[in-house]
């Protein structure tokens, strides 16, 4: 049996999040409000808002959702 190797998944912060869609943070806030920005999937404790993390495959589920080849 081989051993399974497992690699932590990389995160993202608010503002990265905002210039991997292209979006003002403001105008990503306001989608987060409405439902159509998925919230960040991992909060550091005590952190705030400021320990929002988004991993990779979030992102990349948000931008598939957003695709205009996927409608």
């Amino acid at each position: 049996m081989s051993p399974r190797i497992r690699v932590a998944e990389q995160t993202y912060t608010f503002s990265e999040v905002c210039r991997l869609l292209h979006l003002p943070r403001s105008r990503a806030r306001e989608l987060q409000a409405a439902g159509e920005l998925a919230g960040a999937d991992v909060v550091i404790p005590g952190g705030g808002r400021k320990a929002e993390r988004w991993t990779a495959s979030r992102v990349g589920e948000i931008l598939r959702g957003w695709s205009v080849a996927a409608h």
